[in-house]
């Protein structure tokens, strides 16, 4: 288990890693091959480690619920996911995992008040705030390349583009 980040007193409860060949994923290596060829992507390039339930800070003391994928080879880049429709499937694989075994890291975050983040789910009045305060924590992680592109499923209240 590799922990990718702390924030104050909450440690990362889960952290798995998916290897390239690993009989254990073999089931996961499959839907991701078969969901990339079917959205054209080209063959997975690279493992990724998952680091599920990361808590991130906001100004107000509420934090945010992230599942982290980070390749295990040098990322390409990083792309932050931010909605309040959930972090598994089918969200996961069209949001995160794809983007993960083609080299890039990926935040995937819930949107307050969903899915385990804190605070009330209020679409339009926290999520400029949440949005810098996420950005802000993101670059500085280790992981991170230091920029990043947005991708989400939109709500009234998110202009990132449709994944």
């Amino acid at each position: 288990h590799q922990v990718l980040a702390r924030t104050g007193s909450n440690a990362l409860t889960t952290t798995t890693t998916f290897a390239p060949g690993d009989p254990r994923t073999l089931a996961g290596h499959a839907l991701d091959l078969v969901a990339g060829r079917a959205m054209g992507l080209p063959r997975p390039r690279t493992g990724y480690t998952v680091a599920r339930g990361v808590r991130i800070p906001m100004r107000d003391g509420v934090t945010l619920a992230a599942d982290v994928y980070v390749p295990t080879s040098p990322a390409l880049g990083t792309i932050l996911v931010q909605g309040p429709y959930g972090r598994s499937l089918p969200f996961s694989l069209q949001c995160a995992r794809l983007y993960a075994v083609q080299g890039y890291a990926v935040c995937f975050v819930s949107t307050r008040g969903t899915f385990g983040s804190g605070g009330d789910f209020d679409p339009m009045v926290t999520e400029v705030d949440d949005g810098h305060d996420t950005a802000r924590w993101l670059t500085a992680q280790s992981w991170s390349t230091g920029s990043f592109a947005t991708l989400g499923r939109r709500t009234s209240a998110s202009p990132s583009g449709r994944c």
